[in-house]
């Protein structure tokens, strides 16, 4: 059997708030949020918003360098640490 973790072993979780609105452009933009952290790259979100929407999420990674993207059309927009 495994040995529980103890605190200084434990992943630390962090979570955040991403709020991005949608740039003029297309009238439907692809948006995907994406987390980066020691568990590797995923995909939390993916829809399409016309300009001018604004998407609110709460996002969750591991590890002391989390990072939130957003990407628009497939070009980073916008980059978190967290």
């Amino acid at each position: 059997t495994a040995e529980p973790l103890d605190d200084e072993h434990r992943p630390t979780v962090r979570t955040t708030q991403v709020e991005y609105e949608i740039p003029p452009g297309a009238s439907l933009q692809e948006v995907r949020i994406v987390v980066v952290d020691r568990k590797g790259e995923h995909t939390i979100y993916r829809n399409f918003h016309r300009p001018g929407e604004t998407i609110s999420e709460k996002v969750t990674g591991e590890g002391p360098d989390a990072v939130v993207r957003i990407y628009v059309s497939g070009m980073v927009a916008k980059e978190k640490p967290f």
